[in-house]
């Protein structure tokens, strides 16, 4: 897929996603700001403002049957496509409104998609750096 930028990042130490999130929550990232702990259908992801409603930078852990007990010294970093914008097609759906949300399919591609990817490299570089 164009505009899919992952990144892996690799802890000295073992964390639960939460333990991650709880770790790094204060901190202001340059361009990304703050993370959000965000749930995500059945699981949750640490998430940053998203940049539309299409382009929005997660950080997600390995899965497995108990992921949120799960430590690990992998996580990784990646731009998501589908957070904000399942709420909004969702949304339009119900309110009969499914044609105005059809234009945020483009935003996938567009600048917004290069801001979103250099979010990645930038919040990966930062965490590196903060000798998780």
């Amino acid at each position: 897929m164009f505009g899919y930028k992952v990144r892996t990042l690799k802890t000295e130490k073992e964390y639960t996603l939460r333990e991650l999130f709880e770790t790094i929550k204060s901190h202001d990232f340059r361009d990304a700001g703050k993370p959000a702990w965000q749930k995500f259908n059945m699981a949750h992801v640490i998430a940053f403002a998203p940049v539309d409603v299409c382009n929005q930078v997660w950080i997600t852990q390995p899965i497995a049957a108990d992921y949120m007990k799960l430590k690990s010294r992998k996580f990784t970093i990646f731009t998501s496509h589908y957070g904000n914008a399942i709420e909004g097609y969702l949304s339009a759906e119900f309110e009969g409104d499914v044609t105005d949300h059809t234009a945020d399919l483009k935003t996938q591609y567009d600048s917004n998609e290069k801001v979103c990817e250099k979010q990645v490299e930038e919040i990966w570089q930062e965490l590196c750096g903060m000798g998780l």
